[in-house]
């Protein structure tokens, strides 16, 4: 089963996209901040992350350099509620 990390601080974001992920048959990880997010790439393997652009203590900038330093090779996505 591929396993997926998301991770956004809006609430609302986060357990919407955890649902559709986890109805599609989807293993899906959340973290509700960028440190949490951090927490789980070092406790655990992910074959997917999906992170939010902007968040107040580690952007997504931040993730994809984290991400790349703890499990190389791996897929990320950034995306944002935000128009501009």
């Amino acid at each position: 089963m591929i396993k997926i990390l998301v991770i956004d601080d809006e609430k609302d974001m986060l357990d919407g996209v955890r649902k559709i992920l986890t109805l599609s048959g989807f293993d899906c990880m959340t973290a509700q901040n960028g440190e949490q997010g951090i927490k789980l790439l070092t406790d655990f393997q992910f074959d997917l992350v999906l992170s939010d652009l902007f968040m107040p203590d580690i952007d997504g900038n931040q993730i994809i350099q984290k991400t790349i330093n703890l499990q190389p090779g791996i897929p990320i996505i950034i995306f944002t509620a935000f128009g501009t």
